[in-house]
């Protein structure tokens, strides 16, 4: 059922002075999804295990119980990734890489050359 004509003039004056009274919390409702959460550990879980994985090289040969620890944080970078990637899912890693593209697009290298020709 849609809204009156009324109701859609009281719902955009709430929604300005919203906008007014706080407009910190107007851009992070805007620019946070439901995915914000799990997309934020998950680039966590990658860092993870990059440095289990350095952690492991660097110390195979000099300390077995080091790069067993660093074995222990890649597995547990692998099980947080898994888990979030999960609760994620398609729509979630589709929202994701669009995010990328949109942010490589518009402050790419591409914009600053193109602006310095202008």
């Amino acid at each position: 059922m849609p809204l009156s004509d009324e109701e859609n003039r009281i719902l955009s004056q709430i929604e300005r002075q919203f906008y007014e009274h706080d407009p910190g919390l107007a851009e992070q409702m805007a620019t946070t999804t439901v995915y914000t959460d799990s997309i934020r550990r998950i680039k966590f879980a990658i860092v993870g295990f990059v440095v289990g994985f350095a952690l492991v090289l660097w110390s195979l040969a000099s300390s077995v119980y080091v790069a067993g620890a660093g074995f222990v944080v890649m597995l547990l970078a692998v099980l947080i990734l898994e888990h979030h990637l999960r609760k994620v899912g398609r729509a979630g890693l589709a929202d994701l890489t669009s995010k990328l593209r949109r942010a490589q697009t518009e402050g790419g290298l591409r914009d600053r050359f193109r602006r310095g020709r202008e």
